[in-house]
């Protein structure tokens, strides 16, 4: 009789998608501060364009919303000179944000990330490997019994384990290995 394989969440990087969290809030707060600074010189109604290029965004919004102030047909540059609107600023925030690998999302009208936990997590993919990974968690939770009567070595128990079991330093505890070879 077989059983229906359901799998089973074996690890996380949790490091890794600490990281990803910190790029995607990065990208977020870079986009806020580009928005902040065109909204200093134009009312900014399109968020999603303004996502796709803010330069060139920016550079016909400023047209169309302040050419009125000069009679004469006259480009954006010159315009921008004319009212002293140094669009550097604009420029860097911009090289930077279109740099960070992270998405961004404009939903509502406002602007957020998402960071995919799933694409961090290892989980098993078949039945063989839920039950390696049940054997290691009996053998781990009978380590864990020792350990309370006797001085014991985790960091030896992936050299005793071909690798099966492994230590995790930065949780202090031991742990399937997904990844042996």
């Amino acid at each position: 009789m077989s059983k229906e394989f359901k799998p089973i969440l074996v690890d996380t990087d949790e490091q890794g998608l600490k990281q990803a969290e910190k790029i995607a809030d990065d990208k977020l707060s870079l986009f806020n501060k580009a928005v902040e600074w065109c909204e200093k010189h134009i009312v900014v109604r399109d968020l999603k364009a303004l996502e796709e290029d803010m330069i060139t965004y920016f550079e016909q919004e400023y047209l169309e919303q302040q050419g009125h102030k000069v009679s004469l047909e006259i480009s954006v540059k010159k315009l921008m000179d004319l009212f002293d609107v140094n669009i550097d600023a604009l420029k860097g925030i911009a090289e930077e944000y279109y740099s960070n690998p992270a998405g961004l999302i404009i939903k509502n009208g406002k602007p957020t990330t998402r960071v995919n936990r799933k694409s961090y997590e290892v989980w098993t993919t078949d039945t063989i490997e839920n039950d390696m990974v049940k054997t290691a968690n009996h053998f781990i939770k009978a380590y864990n019994e020792l350990a309370k009567y006797t001085k014991t070595y985790p960091m030896d128990m992936a050299r005793i384990t071909s690798n099966f079991i492994r230590f995790d330093m930065r949780k202090g505890e031991l742990k399937y290995n997904p990844y042996r070879a």
